[in-house]
């Protein structure tokens, strides 16, 4: 039997944050009001960091989004939903 793998959310917040840094974007807490469906996240998900740096690259891309604020839900145990606030 395979042991259970554990979801390191900490790990995958931290990547976000520094991805929209690298990209110009910035990180601010308070930008909460828009976003969108958020993105699901377990030790089972493949290819969860492509699919968070190719949001960010939507936003980026997006005229009046300078700002981004990355948290997560639980949604069950070791299932997570990351969300991407921006403004």
């Amino acid at each position: 039997m395979t042991p259970k793998q554990s979801f390191d959310y900490d790990y995958w917040i931290k990547l976000t944050e520094d991805h929209a840094v690298r990209i110009s974007l910035e990180i601010d807490e308070l930008a909460i009001e828009c976003w969108d469906n958020p993105i699901s996240a377990n030790a089972n998900v493949h290819h969860l960091d492509e699919e968070i740096k190719s949001r960010l690259e939507r936003y980026k891309y997006l005229e009046d989004v300078t700002v981004v604020c990355v948290w997560y839900e639980i949604n069950g145990e070791d299932d997570y939903q990351i969300y991407i606030g921006y403004a």
